[in-house]
Order: structure tokens, then sequence, then C-alpha cells
């Protein structure tokens, strides 16, 4: 089963803010198999990310924690039945949830964050990282044409099918399971292009970083080149 996720929560720091929605739908469907908001077990007020997503204090405040074992059930055979994990950002989310005691074995399935996958096509590039800036969802909703009608950005519930939406039409271009994996592969070409030039210019002395990084960094542009030149149809560049 793939699964879309996304949370509303009390901060960015998934060290110390806690989960206050939390939102599940079926990706091939849009059904919603979890929606519900959440109280907080430590964090007594989040007046920044009140201001985004106008959860308040109250509106909490006689709601099961996302701990609890009425929740914790539910949510977990969600996690355990899913086979891929979509969202925007889906890194921060999982970490939230890890906070929280659910943990998710992203090695053994696959996790597609349709942020970093709207970066490139987005295109707009970071000459500080060297990478591709990465966009708000209702950045990437607006390009893509999506219409959030009567339901507001930044509740987790509407998050998730304008994400679902958003990867829909990315991947709606890929024709074949092998066009989806060379899609797929420049993604994580492009951003380990972005992780390995940081790591060239945040190191202190050039002659401290070890030629195999040096030789994998041009590597990576090369494979990037190469998978572009085969999904627009030129393999004999390789």
């Amino acid at each position: 089963m793939r699964i879309v996720i996304d949370t509303e929560t009390t901060g960015l720091n998934p060290m110390r803010d806690e989960i206050l929605q939390l939102a599940i739908i079926d990706a091939d469907t849009g059904a919603t198999l979890y929606n519900q908001l959440h109280k907080p077990l430590h964090v007594e007020e989040w007046e920044e990310a009140e201001a985004v997503h106008h959860i308040r204090q109250e509106d909490v405040e006689d709601m099961e924690p996302i701990t609890s074992p009425l929740c914790a059930g539910k949510i977990r055979e969600i996690l355990n039945q899913a086979d891929e994990i979509i969202g925007y950002n889906t890194g921060f989310d999982l970490a939230m949830l890890a906070a929280a005691g659910y943990e998710v074995a992203v090695d053994m399935i696959t996790i597609t964050d349709v942020m970093r996958m709207y970066a490139p096509m987005h295109g707009e590039w970071s000459e500080e990282h060297q990478a591709y800036k990465w966009q708000k969802l209702t950045t990437c909703a607006a390009n893509l044409g999506y219409d959030w009608g009567d339901y507001p950005a930044h509740d987790a519930l509407n998050d998730c099918q304008a994400t679902r939406y958003c990867w829909k039409k990315i991947t709606a271009g890929c024709k074949t399971k092998s066009d989806d994996l060379i899609q797929r592969m420049l993604y994580v070409a492009a951003m380990l292009i972005g992780t390995a030039s940081r790591a060239q210019r945040e190191a202190s002395d050039p002659r401290l970083i070890f030629p195999a990084h040096r030789e994998t960094y041009s590597l990576l542009w090369d494979l990037q080149r190469a998978l572009e030149d085969v999904r627009d149809g030129c393999p004999e560049s390789l």
C-alpha cells in the first residue's frame, strides 16, 4: 500500500516539538485512512506555528495524545501495511513520528519526497548551496495547477491531498517502470551533487578533502548527464 502523510506540529524541532495533527491518505485512491488532532504532552504554547496552521490550544485540549494506545494501534496498523510513504519534506514528518515513538523502517520501504522531486523541475538554483532550492508545497501546488477550493493549506489532510496531486502530476510523464526509475535516479543525483558541493565548500582546507570525495563529485555530474540523455532518448552518450 502506498500512503501520503502530513503533520502539523508545535514547531520545527523534532527533539522538542510535538505533533498536533496527523493525516494519512491512500496514495492511489485519495481515501482518508487517518486524520486526527492530538494534544501535546509537553509543549504548552506554539504561537509561531499557530499563526501558520491555526490550531489553537483549545482545539486540542480534549484530544488524545498521539502516543495514547487508542491512537497507536491505528497508526501502527497503517504504517506497517505501507510499502511506500509519500510526503512533502517527508523526512521532517518521519522525524516527528519517530520522536513520538513511531519508527519507520526506511531501509525496508520506499520513501518519496515530493519536495525533492519538484525542486529540479522548478529550477531555482542556489549558488550558496550549489543545489536546487526547495520550494513550499503551496508553490509546487500552484505551479502544477492544484485547486485548493474551500480546503486551505496547512491543514494536514488538505496538504496530503495537495501532495498526492503533485506526486501524480510529476510522475504522470513516467510511462514505464524504467522511466520512473531513471527519474528517481535523476532526483537522487541532483541532491547528491548538492550535498557533495556543500561538503567541499564547508571544508576549511580543500587539501583535507579525501580524494575519493572529489572523484565522487565528478562522477555524480556524469551520472546526472547520462541519465538525462537516456531519459531524453539519447542512449549513445553511454
